[in-house]
Parts: structure tokens; C-alpha cells; sequence
């Protein structure tokens, strides 16, 4: 029962989070000057904004272990040595 309680919690706070976002972007609908190492470029802010979250998701997701993961494969074991 608490592995469905804490999913939930944790999709209710991912739609928060979401909503935010939209917000915070909708508020930010100006172009900005952007400048990389030897270009600058001209972008929507909104643009800028997004690709910085969705690279911060990305990073999260790939190098930051997630507690359901680990409970995962420790019940994983257990059931291999059981059946061993």
C-alpha cells in the first residue's frame, strides 16, 4: 500500500511542478540574447527556458538514483535467492 501512496504523491507534485513551469514560461514571452562561445544568437525566452528544464530533467533522471529504483531491485534479489 505505500509504494501506491508514494507514487501518487510523487505525480501530484510532478503536476505542480509542470503547472509552475507553464506559468513562469508564459510570464516570459520576450526574445533574449543568447551568447554561446563564439556565436550569439537571438532566441524567445520561452525556447531558452524550456531546453534548460528539459536538459535539468534529463540530467536528474539519468544521474540521480531514485529510492523506487533501489527498493526494485532489492526485492529483485530476494527473489532470485529464493528461487535459488
Amino acid at each position: 500500500m505505500g509504494y501506491f501512496k508514494e507514487n501518487t504523491t510523487k505525480k501530484i507534485i510532478n503536476i505542480i511542478l509542470i503547472i509552475i513551469l507553464i506559468v513562469f514560461v508564459m510570464l516570459n514571452l520576450e526574445t533574449t540574447k543568447v551568447s554561446l562561445i563564439f556565436v550569439t544568437v537571438d532566441m524567445p525566452l520561452v525556447i531558452l527556458i524550456s531546453f534548460v528544464f528539459l536538459i535539468g530533467y534529463f540530467v536528474g533522471k539519468t544521474f540521480i538514483p531514485t529510492k523506487c529504483n533501489d527498493n526494485k531491485k532489492i526485492e529483485e534479489k530476494k527473489i532470485q535467492e529464493d528461487i535459488e
